[in-house]
């Protein structure tokens, strides 16, 4: 049977997705929880442990749904920490630093030390030229995904052969000539 996953808005307005098999009714009373007991509804212990999580790769695409075709919320880049909030059909739901909620890939992600998300330090390239063409490989002959403006930038992940690799705003990767542009 397949799983529902359902939208919910936290008590700040903030819109997320959890499974059913994660959620119950709970009552909610301003004095608190009164018989004294937990029912198990809430995600965080007592003693404030959290499942921390770290991309494999260089970077990770954070998404709106868990999805491969939702929209991209954000980048977690290698050294990145998250908190897995819950896992469901290969997406687990996870929390970032910045507290941007979101879907990541399981097979993209493993579990690492921490007691808290964090972001790793991060370095933009700046576009120097008048224009740059930003390709899909460090190489001329590969496929132009975009152009960049001078004074555009995009986040820094590694240098390749004269190449910058690079995040763009909407999540996707790709390589610009290190001679067009320069590292912050």
């Amino acid at each position: 049977s397949k799983e529902m996953i359902h939208e919910i808005a936290s008590v700040d307005g903030v819109a997320g997705y959890v499974p059913s098999v994660k959620m119950s009714l709970v009552e909610d009373t301003a004095a608190g929880d009164t018989n004294g007991e937990n029912d198990g509804a809430s995600e965080s212990s007592d003693n404030g442990e959290v499942t921390l999580i770290t991309p494999v790769g260089l970077y990770l695409n954070v998404r709106s749904e868990a999805s491969q075709e939702s929209e991209i919320l954000s980048v977690a880049l290698e050294g990145d920490t998250m908190e897995k909030l819950s896992e469901s059909d290969g997406w687990v739901h996870v929390r970032m630093a910045d507290d941007t909620e979101g879907y990541v890939s399981a097979d993209l992600v493993e579990e690492t030390e921490g007691s808290e998300p964090s972001s790793a330090p991060t370095r933009n390239v700046v576009i120097t030229n008048s224009f740059a063409r930003i390709r899909s490989a460090a190489s001329t002959d590969s496929e132009e995904v975009t152009r960049l403006n001078q004074g555009e930038t995009g986040i820094y992940l590694e240098e390749v052969d004269g190449w910058y690799h690079i995040i763009l705003e909407n999540g996707e990767s790709g390589y610009v000539r290190n001679d067009l542009a320069e590292l912050e």
